[in-house]
């Protein structure tokens, strides 16, 4: 349900291209503009789909 919802939520935005209503597939980072720091890593692509499981 949440992958379908995405999948509503991005239609005709920017990003829509980005493979809607499925998982990523590379890793993705927070930075900081300044100091160019790491202030947050999500997990990894390969973790997602089971912590999507865990948490429906």
């Amino acid at each position: 349900m949440v992958r379908e919802f995405h999948k509503i939520l991005v239609k005709g935005v920017r990003g829509e291209n980005a493979d809607p209503g499925n998982y990523r597939k590379i890793q993705n980072y927070v930075v900081n503009s300044r100091t160019r720091e790491v202030v947050y890593a999500p997990p990894a692509p390969f973790d997602v789909p089971h912590f999507m499981r865990e948490f429906t």
